[in-house]
C-alpha cells in the first residue's frame, strides 16, 4: 500500500495528487525471460507483477553475480558489476552502467488528473526525453 502514485490509497487523496507528474519504469520487454518471470510471479503470489519488481529482481541478480565472480573486496565487486552487466539478460531488459555507475533505462511519465491516471506527453527512451505522439 502506498508504494507508488498508482496505489488506490494515494489516488483516494485527490486534492493532494491532482496534476501530479511522476515517473515509472518503462514497460519491460516481453522477452522469454520476462514472460517466465511474470508467469512464476503470478503462480506464486496470485497477482500481477507490481511496478519495479522486474527491476528489483535484476538489481539483486546483478549484485549476486558480481559478488560471486569477485575476489570479495568492495573494489572488485564494483568492477565485476560492470562486467556481469554486459552479458546479463535481465527480466526488465538489458541493464548496463555508465562510467558514473548510473543505469539508463526507458521510463514513462504519467500524470494524475482528477483521480485518473493518464499518460503524460513525454517519455524517456535511451536517455532522451521525447514527445509521445498519441
Amino acid at each position: 500500500p502506498g508504494e507508488t502514485a498508482e496505489d488506490k490509497e494515494v489516488l483516494n487523496d485527490r486534492d493532494a495528487v491532482n496534476n501530479l507528474i511522476y515517473v515509472l519504469p518503462g514497460t519491460p520487454p516481453k522477452t522469454p525471460q520476462y514472460i517466465k518471470f511474470e508467469e512464476e510471479y503470478k503462480k506464486k503470489y496470485n497477482e500481477d507483477v507490481p511496478s519495479y519488481a522486474a527491476e528489483s529482481y535484476d538489481a539483486v541478480m546483478l549484485g549476486v553475480k558480481a559478488i560471486l565472480t569477485s575476489n570479495g573486496t568492495k573494489e572488485d565487486i564494483d568492477k565485476k558489476l560492470y562486467t556481469v552487466s554486459k552479458t546479463y539478460k535481465g527480466v526488465s531488459g538489458n541493464t548496463t552502467f555508465d562510467k558514473f555507475g548510473d543505469v539508463h533505462k526507458n521510463v514513462l511519465f504519467k500524470q494524475i488528473v482528477n483521480g485518473k491516471i493518464t499518460k503524460f506527453h513525454k517519455q524517456m527512451v535511451n536517455g532522451k526525453i521525447t514527445e509521445i505522439n498519441n
